[in-house]
């Protein structure tokens, strides 16, 4: 049995065993670049991106779950967590134009 998101009741069932995969959608990551991006172009009148702008989204699976359960403890963890992926996703944006599927 699978199912979605990583709220503390479904990361406890990966964990003990009654869930065998989570989708992870990385709510924080995304959160993160939008306001991002929404405040470069407030205060820098950054023009925003136009396209589909894929930051990608995991699975939690047995294995990972305790690395998942470390990162989901705070903001401050979450941050440390994805920062890097952050760093890369702004520097090079995965954009693709409107008229595709995303």
């Amino acid at each position: 049995m699978g199912g979605c998101d990583v709220d503390p009741t479904a990361l406890l069932a990966v964990k003990e065993g009654s869930v065998t995969v989570l989708g992870d959608p990385d709510h924080f990551m995304k959160g993160y670049i939008a306001t991002y991006l929404l405040v470069q172009h407030a205060i820098n009148k950054k023009a925003l991106p136009t396209g589909w702008w894929n930051s990608g989204a995991g699975l939690v699976t047995p294995s990972s779950v305790d690395q998942v359960i470390a990162r989901e403890k705070s903001n401050t963890t979450r941050q440390a967590f994805f920062q890097n992926q952050i760093d890369q996703q702004i520097a090079n944006p995965p954009i693709k134009p409107i008229s595709e599927e995303h």
